[in-house]
This record gives C-alpha cells, structure tokens and sequence, in this order.
C-alpha cells in the first residue's frame, strides 16, 4: 500500500503545535499503547516512526 495524502508538514502548517502540545500528544499516545499492551518491538518501532515526525509538525 503506498500513500498519497498530504504530508506531515503540509498537513500541520498553521496549527501551531507547541513542543507542549507534542510533549502531551506523545505521553498519551504511550499510556493508550500501554493499555492496550502492544508488543516493546511495535512499540518501539511506532515512538521511532512519530518521532521522525516531529520537525515538521511542531512549529511553536
């Protein structure tokens, strides 16, 4: 399957996401990952993936 939305840096621009914002977006994202007891490996694999993200998401 190969993707063909917009990217992460056009699809965030002028929402002004602060470092706060994704400070509480990631521990969220942990704590449902945790409940949901997903296995270290695709946990690790998904914090990795999000956190490449972040350059073009966060811009305040």
């Amino acid at each position: 399957m190969y993707y063909t939305g917009r990217d992460m840096k056009v699809s965030h621009k002028g929402m002004n996401v602060s470092e706060s914002d994704w400070s509480l977006f990631l521990e969220h994202a942990s704590a449902t990952m945790k409940e949901l007891q997903v296995p270290q490996q695709e946990y690790d694999d998904v914090v990795a993936f999000v956190l490449s993200l972040k350059d073009d998401i966060v811009e305040a």
